[in-house]
């Protein structure tokens, strides 16, 4: 990390950090948890921007394109936010073929956090770290597509008011109407790729 992002970062963080300590000794500073996250929207139609502000970000100095995350005092982060899908995971995988009884499998090894676990007598939290291997049929463009593209479908069949909440104003985010906007999310980060994808197989077609 460089010297001088370094420097930012550790200004923002470090007064996150104080806020655990001091809950923990009893002092709760509620409005500090209260402003933690929160998905927002903003614009209407395909105009349309979707965003998770609050200081969660803060931990995140890098998002998954690798880029450097836009940092600022926890208080000033309640407006601001990058989208949901830029945050990196919480675990790293990386692929391995398998072959078994003269069949190959395309698998991913994944390995970081993958939960957490709570203290019955503190109630304090922590973080488990664990790994696993998953079943990859989807590796090629085109399998990619057919399955990104049935997940859409499913998606608006369990919540059909989803394309609905992208672009309202803000309001209730209670029940219904936030899982409505969080399939949104799912399904706006879907179509994305669902574009790449369709692009990166007509420029093959093409050459």
């Amino acid at each position: 990390m460089m010297p001088e992002f370094r420097d930012k970062w550790m200004a923002c963080l470090l007064p996150v950090l104080d806020e655990f300590v001091n809950s923990y000794r009893g002092e709760v500073n509620f409005s500090f948890w209260q402003t933690m996250v929160k998905l927002r929207s903003t614009g209407g139609g395909s105009g349309s921007h979707s965003f998770i502000s609050g200081w969660i970000s803060i931990l995140y100095p890098y998002l998954a394109n690798g880029q450097a995350n836009i940092l600022r005092p926890w208080a000033e982060m309640f407006f601001h936010g990058p989208e949901s899908s830029d945050f990196p995971a919480t675990t790293s995988s990386v692929p391995c073929d398998w072959e078994y009884h003269g069949t190959q499998y395309d698998l991913h090894f994944h390995a970081g956090i993958i939960g957490f676990t709570q203290d019955s007598d503190t109630g304090s939290l922590e973080p488990v770290l664990g790994w696993s291997a998953t079943h990859d049929p989807n590796s090629d463009p085109e399998s990619r597509l057919a399955y990104l593209e049935r997940e859409i479908v499913e998606i608006r069949k369990g919540h059909p008011a989803a394309e609905t909440k992208d672009g309202e104003e803000e309001g209730e985010e209670e029940g219904e109407e936030e899982g409505d906007r969080n399939a949104a999310v799912r399904i706006r980060t879907m179509q994305r790729e669902v574009k790449q994808l369709k692009r990166a197989l007509k420029s093959t077609a093409d050459s």
